[in-house]
C-alpha cells in the first residue's frame, strides 16, 4: 500500500475499556436498521454497480474545484451516514465494530470531520480518520501474502490545497480478511491520538506533529468538536493507484456490515480526556 508513507509501528500495550466510564453514545444504528428489514440491529452501506448521476465533489471538497457544481455520471452507487447536526464531540474513545468488504477499489472508512469549521475549510480545521482501508484481499506484488490486509488511521491538517498534509499510522491485520467483526477505534486526547485494533494500540500521534495555518494554539486544530461519519466509497485516487490498479466488477453488490459504534470519554479530566490511558 502506497498512497501514504508508512508510520512508524508504536508497540503500546492494549488500553481497557474500563478507564474509560462514562459510555456517551451507543450508535444510531438501530434506528437506521429498523428501517431495511432483514437487518435486525445491524446497519449494511451497500454498494451497487448501477448508474447515478449527482455531485462530483463530497461538501468539504467543493470549495477547491473550478466548478463545486459540477455534475457526474458515475458506474456505481453507496452510502454513507454521519452525525453532524446530531451529535459531536471534544476527546474520547471512538470505536465500531464492523466487517468490511474486500476488492479492488473498495475504500470503507469510518472518520470524523469538524463539527463547526472554526479555523477555516478543509483542511485548516483538521479530518480525523479512525480507520481506512483500501483493495482488501488483492493479492500484488506489492500486498501482503495472502492479500491485502493493512488497515491505517490518519490525520489530515496544515494549509489549503496544496499546503494540506496528513500523518499516519498503519499495520498489518489479516483479521480484517477472515469475515468476521472486528472493532477498530481511536482514542483522542489533548494533544494526542492513539489508534486501535481489538483493543490493541498500534500507533500513535503526538501535538508536535500537527498544527494549522489557521492557529499557533498547540493541539489546534484538534481542539474542536468532531462529528462521526462511515461511508463505502467504490474507487478515488487512492485504491485505484494501488493494488491491481482500477476498479474490478465482479461480485457486487458488496457492503459494510455495521454491529454497533460507540464513544467514551473519560471522568478522569473531561476538560482534555487525558488520565484513562494509563499514561501510555
Amino acid at each position: 500500500m502506497n498512497r501514504r508513507a508508512r508510520g512508524c509501528r508504536h508497540a503500546i500495550d492494549a488500553i481497557p475499556s474500563r478507564w474509560f466510564s462514562r459510555k456517551v453514545f451507543q450508535d444510531w444504528l438501530p434506528g437506521l436498521a429498523r428501517r431495511w428489514p432483514g437487518l435486525g440491529r445491524r446497519l449494511a452501506l451497500t454498494a451497487r454497480q448501477e448508474s447515478y448521476t449527482g455531485d462530483a465533489w463530497p461538501e468539504h471538497l467543493k470549495p477547491f474545484q473550478s466548478d463545486p457544481n459540477e455534475q457526474r455520471t458515475q458506474a456505481f452507487t453507496s452510502g454513507k451516514v454521519t452525525t453532524k447536526g446530531h451529535a459531536s464531540w471534544l476527546y474520547g474513545r471512538f470505536e465500531i465494530r464492523a466487517r468490511f468488504p474486500q476488492g479492488q477499489g473498495m475504500w470503507p472508512a469510518f472518520w470524523m470531520l469538524p463539527e463547526d469549521e472554526d479555523y477555516g475549510g478543509w483542511p485548516l480545521s483538521g479530518e480525523i480518520d479512525i480507520f481506512e482501508a483500501v483493495n482488501l484481499g488483492v493479492e500484488c506484488a506489492a500486498c501482503e501474502p495472502g492479500g491485502e490486509n493493512t488497515v491505517l488511521g490518519a490525520l489530515h491538517f496544515g494549509d489549503t490545497p496544496p499546503g494540506n498534509v496528513f500523518v499516519n499510522r498503519e499495520t498489518s491485520f489479516p483479521g480484517v480478511l477472515d469475515g468476521e467483526f472486528h472493532t477498530y477505534g481511536v482514542i483522542w486526547e489533548e494533544g494526542r491520538f492513539v489508534w486501535t485494533v481489538d483493543g490493541e494500540a498500534y500507533g500513535s500521534v503526538e501535538a508536535s506533529e500537527w498544527y494549522t495555518a489557521a492557529s499557533s494554539e498547540e493541539s489546534a486544530p484538534f481542539d474542536r468538536r468532531f462529528h462521526l461519519i462511515i461511508n463505502l466509497a467504490v474507487g478515488g485516487n487512492w485504491p485505484e493507484s494501488t493494488g491491481l490498479g482500477g476498479v474490478a466488477t465482479d461480485g457486487f453488490p458488496k457492503q459494510v456490515d455495521i454491529d454497533w459504534v460507540r464513544v467514551w470519554q473519560c471522568d478522569s479530566d473531561p476538560a482534555t480526556g487525558q488520565g484513562c490511558t494509563g499514561g501510555m
